[in-house]
């Protein structure tokens, strides 16, 4: 077997110890494509103003349904994330994925989740948010302060 450059480390997971590694560069491309290939769930289609009170109460629970079609969107996205960091004695990663989603809670596999992705070097979404804002904020700044530059000089 050839040298592997990717860092394990352990993490305390319930009082167990838990072997994670980092995602290999493969892995993370392997792991976009996966997401972006997950059927997203169907936005049911919002009633007029003037819609009935009935049809109001089915757009809403619609709207429910929606929310958790996202919800679980979400852990099978995480807990694929979590099957490529942690590599127990399953080598098969959907054979590993399906072991992840059946034998942890929504909740440990969103707390591996963000474990492995800071491992990884993945920026989460709540990162990317406020780097964004704050990038924008700079940017909006040095537009509004910036004197034209002559490119002769």
């Amino acid at each position: 077997m050839s040298t592997s450059f990717l860092e394990s480390k352990t993490i305390q997971v319930n009082g167990v110890d838990v072997v994670i590694t980092q995602l290999s560069g493969l892995d993370r491309y392997n792991y976009m494509d996966y997401c972006s290939d997950l059927p997203e769930p169907e936005r049911p289609v919002k009633p007029a103003e003037d819609a009935s009170e009935e049809e109001q109460e089915k757009y809403l629970i619609a709207l429910g349904k929606y929310a958790q079609k996202w919800q679980r969107l979400n852990f099978i996205a995480q807990a694929r994330l979590v099957a490529y960091g942690y590599r127990n004695e399953v080598h098969n990663i959907d054979d590993r994925h399906n072991e992840i989603m059946s034998i942890m809670t929504p909740e440990k596999i969103a707390e591996l989740y963000k474990d492995i992705a800071a491992f990884s070097g993945i920026p989460l979404a709540e990162d990317n948010t406020s780097t964004e804002e704050t990038s924008t904020t700079e940017s909006s700044e040095e537009t509004t302060t910036q004197e034209p530059v002559d490119p002769k000089v």
